[in-house]
């Protein structure tokens, strides 16, 4: 009831929950990530690191990483000698339930909405669920889920999973095709630079002939690198294109056809 109809969920640098082997507790899941991802070093994170290198690097694992869970059931204390000298508390409880999520960055305002001035005075305009996840959060642990189901939810978001991995496969590609050419234009850049004498350009008619030469086969190989990125792209539109044809065909002209062919079928059954 939590997330039961939820559409869209922004975390900016969430961790993940693993449950502990032998636990008296039950885990479980409410968000997590596909099987598309990847565990990153937080150092990597801080200072001013830039997404496209992220994403180059994403290798993904295979495995589904929980971001945020409900763990419920008979609990002991982490601390039975008391913490910092203080005297203990509460040993054990028979039932606990409470949910964790591995990223505090979820109520933050940026993530979730947007604040616009009108006639009307100032206005809040939500584009993500978070705070909506945060209120059924609180609504069903306090006891009370009657409004969960009548509250404000957004449209239910159910993608074409294979269609998304045509395209994440065709993206994988396309990144790899993007690095190589960043690689050979700071090469480019390096050798340009060297041609300079004295901090001044150097005239057109002072680059010697290999240089122009180099310099030429360079801008070809450059040209011919985004020939092969439009291919891929093209690649990629084609087949995504193929397959909603395909989907459309099925789900407009599907029923249809079999409705004909049962009623075909129903005509020669009363013939015979």
């Amino acid at each position: 009831v939590v997330t039961g109809a939820l559409e869209q969920l922004n975390l900016a640098s969430a961790g993940e929950l693993q449950p502990l082997p032998g636990a008296s507790t039950h885990f479980q899941p409410l968000l997590t990530s596909s099987t598309y991802a990847m565990r990153v070093p937080a150092l990597r994170l801080q200072g001013e690191g830039a997404p496209s290198a992220l994403l180059r690097d994403l290798e993904p694992d295979g495995q589904s990483h929980v971001l945020a869970a409900r763990i419920f059931g008979p609990a002991h204390t982490a601390f039975p000698q008391g913490i910092e000298g203080q005297k203990h508390g509460l040993q054990q409880a028979a039932s606990i339930n409470l949910i964790l999520l591995a990223d505090s960055d979820l109520l933050g305002d940026g993530l979730w909405a947007q604040v616009q001035e009108s006639p009307l005075g100032t206005q809040v305009v939500p584009f993500a669920d978070n705070a909506t996840f945060i209120i059924n959060a609180l609504d069903n642990l306090a006891g009370s889920d009657a409004l969960i189901a009548v509250r404000s939810r957004g449209q239910l978001d159910r993608p074409f999973l294979r269609i998304q991995a045509l395209q994440q496969q065709a993206a994988a590609r396309l990144r790899a095709r993007e690095a190589e050419l960043d690689q050979r234009l700071r090469v480019t850049e390096q050798q340009l630079a060297e041609l300079q004498q004295g901090g001044h350009p150097l005239r057109p008619g002072d680059v010697a002939p290999e240089q122009q030469r180099a310099i030429q086969q360079f801008l070809q190989e450059k040209l011919e690198l985004r020939r092969e990125l439009r291919d891929i792209r093209w690649q990629l539109q084609a087949e995504v294109d193929s397959l909603q044809a395909r989907l459309k065909f099925f789900a407009i002209a599907g029923m249809p056809l079999l409705l004909a062919l049962a009623a075909a079928l129903a005509w020669l059954w009363r013939r015979r």
